[in-house]
């Protein structure tokens, strides 16, 4: 069948009035081509609006160049003449062999490559940023350690990991990218503590890298870090023999009872020979409790209960607490003299001091300290020798020394526990039990007070040696 030549289409002038005065299909649509430039067109449909169309090859193809709106011609000026105009400049590029539409898309992709290139370059930069961010130096993470960690270790654990940084680490590693601290690098941190024999500070720093990279390694927001370089050095550079051991001093004689009595024992004018009269009096407090030398030495008047006998220790003292368990503690006769003793002395705390100031109270009036505590013990160890306690010992070893003393009279280990404020185990103790256990606990402490007289009664007396009963005031 011979080829038909295409009728070419009815054409009219196309503008504002002629669009806005066509009649809109129900369906499909209408287009209607210009008398002016070839290939400009209008589709219209249901809508008020139209669409200006360049139309041109065999087919041909129709190219959507722009819209029509009612308002043109109206409210807004006519966009036909401008939409004729460019409809001219593709025929011109047709009639020149070019391919507008093509074109078009051609442009279209390269601007959309284009934006793509700007966001991935805007998107790495944006990771970069973050990646710098989380990129820490040392310095900035210990800072993150302790703003993030610190709260859940107890203040004196605290203050010593910011000693240690501050002497060992701020110096050699401060403004390096904590990413870059390798296991050589902590060796090398440590080796001149290990040629001066300082094992136990060896153990201490290795101890704080090691936590401080553990940090860093399970925080999701510092991904650049992924290795803890400290991880496994303590068993390789310090030996079990080199290790600090446990420490295991405890009085447990009588001669080593009646020393610490004599020491401790307040003379006539509330002084003690070569002791503080408070720091010998919470000494003594300490050997008749089982607490803690922190606990002991910040002590507050509104803690005890004068008539029930009772000291409330609280859950969050600063500074104090470690188990960070609130507990009662019964207090028997020979500690209410102690207590009674120094009642009304003017101060917040049952020992003050004027040597100390408390961060907690904002350098407000001072407190006995645990520290205090530990030098006086240190300064009497040649009296101590003298009457024949050659191993000295520290506050706390008082508190071991209650612990074994407890044992010795057949007290319960769950009621030593309890006396220690030690955590117990067990689905009933953690969400049933809720007894104080105070009337077990203040007999085994009353029976350990016994055993103390009778051990120091036992022995030969001398004219120097003090009952264990006596106290801040005497009896």
């Amino acid at each position: 069948m011979a080829k038909t030549d295409r009728k070419p289409p009815e054409t009219y002038k196309l503008d504002d009035e002629f669009i806005r005065n066509r009649e809109r299909p129900a369906k499909g649509n209408v287009i209607y081509y210009d008398s002016e430039v070839k290939g400009f067109a209008v589709r219209v449909t249901r809508s008020p609006d139209a669409t200006f169309l360049f139309c041109y090859g065999p087919t041909p193809r129709r190219m959507v160049i722009g819209k029509w709106t009612a308002s043109s011609g109206g409210s807004r000026s006519s966009v036909v003449k401008r939409m004729r105009a460019l409809a001219a400049d593709y025929r011109t590029q047709v009639i020149a062999g070019r391919d507008p539409y093509k074109e078009r898309q051609d442009d279209e992709a390269e601007r959309e490559a284009a934006r793509r290139q700007r966001e991935e370059a805007e998107a790495e930069r944006e990771a970069a940023r973050i990646r710098e961010e989380r990129d820490v130096t040392v310095d900035e993470l210990f800072a993150r350690y302790l703003a993030e960690h610190g709260p859940k270790l107890r203040p004196a654990t605290a203050r010593a990991a910011s000693r240690r940084f501050k002497r060992h680490l701020r110096d050699a590693w401060g403004n390096r990218k904590a990413k870059d601290v390798t296991r050589a690098d902590v060796a090398a941190l440590v080796k001149p503590l290990r040629a001066q024999g300082k094992a136990s500070e060896v153990v201490h720093v290795l101890s704080l890298v090691n936590g401080l990279f553990s940090f860093a390694v399970d925080d999701d927001e510092l991904d650049t870090i992924t290795e803890n370089p400290a991880r496994g050095l303590k068993k390789k550079l310090v030996s079990k023999a080199e290790r600090p051991q446990p420490k295991d001093r405890a009085l447990v004689t009588a001669r080593e009872f009646r020393a610490f009595y004599l020491l401790t024992a307040p003379r006539a004018n509330d002084q003690v020979k070569g002791m503080n009269a408070d720091v010998a009096a919470c000494l003594r407090l300490m050997m008749l409790t089982g607490c803690r030398p922190s606990e002991a030495a910040g002590i507050e008047w509104d803690e005890i209960d004068f008539h029930a006998k009772l000291w409330n220790k609280p859950a969050d003292a600063p500074g104090r607490s470690k188990s960070r368990r609130a507990d009662m503690v019964p207090l028997v006769d020979e500690a209410m003299e102690i207590l009674v003793a120094r009642r009304g002395n003017g101060s917040q705390y049952v020992f003050p001091s004027g040597r100390s100031r408390r961060a907690v109270n904002g350098g407000g009036e001072g407190v006995l300290t645990e520290h205090r505590l530990a030098a006086a013990l240190r300064d009497a160890a040649p009296r101590l020798r003298r009457m024949g306690v050659k191993e000295p010992f520290t506050p706390h070893d008082l508190r071991r020394t209650v612990t074994t003393g407890l044992f010795d009279i057949d007290v319960s280990e769950y009621i030593i526990k309890r006396t220690l404020n030690h955590s117990t185990k067990g689905v009933t103790d953690i969400h049933y039990m809720k007894s104080m256990l105070l009337r077990q606990r203040r007999a085994a402490l009353q029976g350990w007070v016994d055993y103390l007289e009778q051990m120091i009664r036992g022995a030969p007396q001398a004219d120097n040696v003090v009952e264990f009963r006596a106290a801040a005031g005497g009896r």
